[in-house]
């Protein structure tokens, strides 16, 4: 039984010997295997592109605009909220002086002035909290708006170039600048822009 398993084991083993030998020895150009081919057919098949999205953003005339109108809003909030809360604390150190020297003719009148004062307070605080909501909301609505014209111009664009991957280049660690398409994109944005505003 031991001889056979050296048998079989020892005929096994010239078998691959003698593949091994005309595998190598052959001077013929290997056959393409199907995955160098499918690799093949993607480089040609498949060109790819990158935007620099804080060069977009930086440059996009559309983009400025929002980020302009975003920051002017906030500062309005800003002021508005910041005089509010003056107001309320110099009614408030007014209130506390008039308790120090007893200028209430009532308590019941030092109470309402101190709820008054509470209620002040609170509108304040619900003033800040809606205006951050309104903020936020718009903030997304211009965001998607700038999404949209993105996207929108990119579809368009991608329609004589014919690129099947166009990603944005934060990501890049290195590539050929025939990949960056940032300019061209960035002055297709801005002819197209001007246009929608009109």
């Amino acid at each position: 039984m031991k001889n056979i398993n050296y048998l079989i084991s020892g005929l096994l083993a010239i078998c691959v010997i003698v593949l091994f030998v005309l595998h190598f020895s052959s001077k013929s150009a290997p056959a393409p295997t199907q995955e160098s081919q499918v690799s093949d057919s993607l480089t040609n098949v498949m060109p790819i592109a990158y935007v620099r999205l804080d060069s977009l953003l930086a440059n996009y005339n559309f983009s400025k605009e929002v980020s302009e109108m975003l920051l002017k809003k906030h500062e309005d909030a800003r002021s508005t909220l910041t005089s509010k809360g003056r107001q309320l604390q110099n009614d408030m150190a007014k209130f506390q002086e008039k308790v120090q020297n007893n200028a209430f003719l009532s308590r019941e009148r030092a109470e309402a002035e101190q709820e008054s004062l509470i209620r002040r307070q609170q509108d304040l605080q619900k003033m800040e909290q809606d205006m951050a909501n309104d903020l936020a909301k718009e903030q997304q609505k211009l965001n998607d708006q700038l999404r949209d014209s993105i996207n929108s111009f990119l579809k368009s664009y991608n329609d004589a170039k014919k690129y099947q991957l166009i990603f944005t280049g934060e990501a890049v660690l290195h590539s050929g600048d025939v990949y960056d398409i940032t300019k061209e994109v960035v002055d297709g944005l801005n002819v197209r822009y001007p246009e929608k505003k009109k």
